[in-house]
């Protein structure tokens, strides 16, 4: 009789392991959103933001989609207007 490759684990206990082992989560599942002050400040910057740490990239055009951030170094930086067609204004 032949293992199975993949032993089948709830998530649960997935999370055990993990707080056993001392992690915590890097990014929440909740999409980060910005004001419409930050938005309308950095459109007027030529300015975006990162969708994975939420920090200001500057030199950013208005339609940009996954450029990569100076802080983070992943490519989730967007562009004020994009942000406002993505529906991550509140």
């Amino acid at each position: 009789m032949t293992k199975p490759l993949l032993s089948r684990r709830t998530p649960a206990q997935f999370s055990s392991n993990l707080r056993a082992a001392g992690a915590t989560a890097v990014r929440s599942l909740k999409p980060r959103t910005f004001t419409l002050q930050q938005v309308e400040e950095a459109s007027g910057m030529q300015a975006g933001y990162c969708l994975a740490c939420g920090s200001m990239q500057e030199c950013c055009e208005p339609d940009a989609r996954q450029y990569c951030c100076d802080n983070c170094q992943q490519n989730e930086v967007y562009g004020a207007e994009e942000l406002l067609l993505m529906g991550r204004v509140n």
